[in-house]
């Protein structure tokens, strides 16, 4: 797993609120699908310095309520995934399990968790 953009986690965040380029442009033909630069924060979550896990996984539990299924589903699997690993994380732990118990979250809940478990057993 490693990143493939050098755009910093709020440029990644940003990017992924306005559905376009981050304030200073991209190479022309590099647009890439939205949900593309929740994961580029969901890689920075696990193998960056610890500042950028920090930022990360803050602007994770930000993309949980969004709005966007396919934003907050991709946000849900990487902070899922965290909590599993036996993470002590209060915050962490509580968002995860506020989006997981709301019922409006119910289907995305269920695509990212089978999501996690494929990933895991391949």
């Amino acid at each position: 797993m490693e990143r493939r953009t050098s755009l910093s986690i709020k440029e990644l965040l940003e990017t992924t609120k306005t559905g376009g380029a981050p304030s200073g442009g991209c190479v022309p033909g590099m647009r890439f699908p939205v949900c593309f630069y929740v994961n580029e924060i969901g890689v920075a979550m696990n193998i960056g310095s610890d500042e950028e896990k920090i930022e990360a996984k803050e602007a994770l539990m930000d993309l949980l309520s969004s709005g966007d299924s396919a934003l907050s589903g991709t946000a849900f699997c990487f902070l899922f995934e965290a909590v599993s690993r036996e993470c002590d994380d209060a915050s962490l732990i509580e968002a995860v399990a506020l989006f997981e118990n709301d019922p409006r979250n119910k289907e995305i809940v269920i695509c990212a968790k089978n999501t996690v478990a494929r990933k895991r057993s391949s």
